[in-house]
């Protein structure tokens, strides 16, 4: 019986990851390398993710170690899951280092890196990051909202939503609710009340 190709493997992975089976999703990886298929950088990025579901900071620097070594392309979608798994297996050293090093760094990198610092209370490094961006999206101003919000610093959340308000970009609904959450659990009901009539003010119900 033939080996299956690159497709049929990939597909497979995908399958155990959605299933949530990270230690399947690495063993058929191990297997696909013993058997000589090389993947491409969607398979790459899948195992990537199941490392991060498994929450083993060892793993995911093997399978980083692997992408170095192994020449395969490294684009957005897996520098940022990258920089999500090393977060999620606790540390953000790995997490930033990587995002300094990677070429590829889009606006969805660079969001990534701005949640995993606020996910881990570093709100200097968040910051650093965010006013560093050469260009921002809705996401990016989200991200820094709900962090700032998340850890009391209902002030900080309010002026970022402030500087949104006269950029390029427009609040939407999850900026609206973040905002709302730091004037609620602070008791900012000015604030809260001119957040409400900015709602109705821009048809945003």
């Amino acid at each position: 019986m033939p080996q299956p190709g690159l497709v049929l493997w990939t597909l497979m992975i995908r399958a155990y990851v959605c299933l949530t089976l990270p230690g399947e999703v690495l063993e058929l990886f191990r297997t696909m390398r013993r058997v000589g298929v090389m993947p491409d950088m969607v398979a790459v990025a899948t195992v990537v993710l199941a490392s991060g579901l498994l929450g083993d900071l060892g793993v995911a620097k093997t399978i980083h170690c692997f992408i170095k070594k192994s020449g395969v392309e490294v684009d957005a979608f897996v520098s940022s899951t990258l920089i999500n798994t090393y977060g999620e297996c606790g540390s953000l050293t790995d997490a930033y280092r990587f995002s300094q090093e990677t070429a590829m760094k889009n606006t969805v990198v660079w969001n990534t890196m701005i949640h995993q610092s606020l996910e881990h209370n570093n709100l200097d490094l968040g910051k650093q990051l965010f006013n560093s961006m050469p260009e921002r999206d809705v996401a990016s101003w989200n991200s820094m909202i709900r962090g700032f919000a998340n850890v009391g610093q209902y002030e900080e959340a309010l002026a970022l939503f402030h500087d949104m308000e006269i950029s390029v970009l427009r609040p939407n609904t999850l900026t609206l609710l973040s905002t709302l959450s730091a004037c609620a659990s602070h008791g900012a009901l000015e604030a809260g009340a001119w957040i409400h009539s900015y709602v109705n003010n821009n048809d945003l119900n």
